[in-house]
């Protein structure tokens, strides 16, 4: 599992982990931890 705050970094290098080193088990936390947060816990602060 790979995050970033809006989940458009980690899209980037999960396509590069795929493309370039044959990963098949790495995922991408869509819309990142602020989505996550919206979603999940708005407790958690945020940044």
């Amino acid at each position: 599992m790979i995050y970033c705050r809006t989940g458009s970094r980690s899209a980037t290098i999960v396509k590069m982990l795929e493309d370039n080193y044959s990963f098949d088990n790495v995922y991408n936390l869509d819309g990142g931890i602020m989505r996550w947060r919206e979603d999940v816990d708005k407790t958690l602060k945020e940044y």
